[in-house]
């Protein structure tokens, strides 16, 4: 009897999986905020690369650590609004700590982080710009893509890459990119990271709302129903939006569902869906 419930709680797993996925036109309601940045030297305004970054509480306790990439940039996802300080500390420069800034609620803020050989009066963290974070559907991912590529950070699969490639399968979309793993079992794929304990299973997250359960990204959506997709290998690269502790990473993958060439949005197939996915949940108990 107990082998029994593991298959059936899985199947209710991925039918919750779908029924929840067949909503995912509605905007998502995610807010969070972060601190985009980038590394410079004060005198010459070069990047500095492999500059270790603490993040820093009002109360003086480093709630992250990242390091700067080739470009100079770095990403601090923030666990909470409030009011932040910047630690750079980098063999032949001087240890700088930046003065607090304020992060709002949904806000995405800008620095520049300027460190100097010796210690000497300068302004060691310069605002660049603020702007609040738009959580809408696609909006978030073509501004995500653009700020994180500009700063190194995550892998990307654009629509123009899944036009010209025409996969079979959505995760076949993955196979190029760096410690992804897509293997094939029978008529199944499963996708894991290559992390620092071995492969790991990433979340997966479709337009704005996460999957739970064992469900793979092919059991949610086609190739053909994909406009891009956010690959973040790590705590390191993940969205402030997504980000947790678990330290494998995250699939963040958007559909033409709403789009003139998607699916338009129901309310009647919504509500199958739950129902559906209600009763095999409740059978598997």
């Amino acid at each position: 009897m107990t082998q029994r419930r593991g298959p059936r709680r899985r199947a209710a797993a991925r039918a919750l999986n779908i029924a929840v996925f067949s909503a995912m036109a509605l905007p998502s309601l995610l807010t969070a905020q972060e601190i985009d940045g980038r590394v410079v030297d004060a005198a010459t305004g070069e990047p500095i690369k492999q500059v270790n970054i603490q993040l820093l509480d009002e109360h003086g306790i480093a709630r992250l650590q990242v390091v700067s990439g080739d470009s100079g940039g770095f990403k601090l996802p923030l666990p909470s609004p409030g009011w932040y300080r910047l630690r750079g500390d980098q063999l032949g420069y001087a240890t700088v700590l930046s003065p607090q800034v304020q992060v709002g609620v949904g806000e995405v803020v800008q620095v520049e982080l300027r460190m100097a050989v010796n210690p000497v009066e300068l302004e060691p963290l310069v605002v660049k710009k603020r702007q609040v974070h738009d959580v809408g559907r696609l909006a978030e991912f073509y501004d995500r893509m653009d700020r994180n590529r500009k700063l190194g950070i995550g892998a990307f699969v654009t629509r123009d890459q899944i036009e010209m490639r025409h996969a079979g399968t959505a995760a076949d979309y993955l196979r190029e990119i760096p410690r992804v793993i897509v293997r094939s079992h029978g008529g199944l794929q499963t996708v894991r990271f290559q992390g620092p304990q071995g492969a790991c299973a990433p979340r997966i997250v479709m337009d704005g709302v996460e999957l739970h359960g064992d469900a793979e990204l092919n059991d949610v959506v086609a190739a053909g129903d994909l406009e891009g997709i956010e690959v973040y290998r790590g705590r390191a690269e993940m969205p402030a939006a997504y980000y947790d502790e678990t330290g494998c990473g995250i699939i963040v993958a958007w559909t033409r569902r709403g789009t003139d060439e998607g699916h338009p949005f129901r309310w009647v197939n919504m509500g199958i869906w739950v129902v559906l996915a209600a009763g095999l949940y409740l059978l598997g108990r």
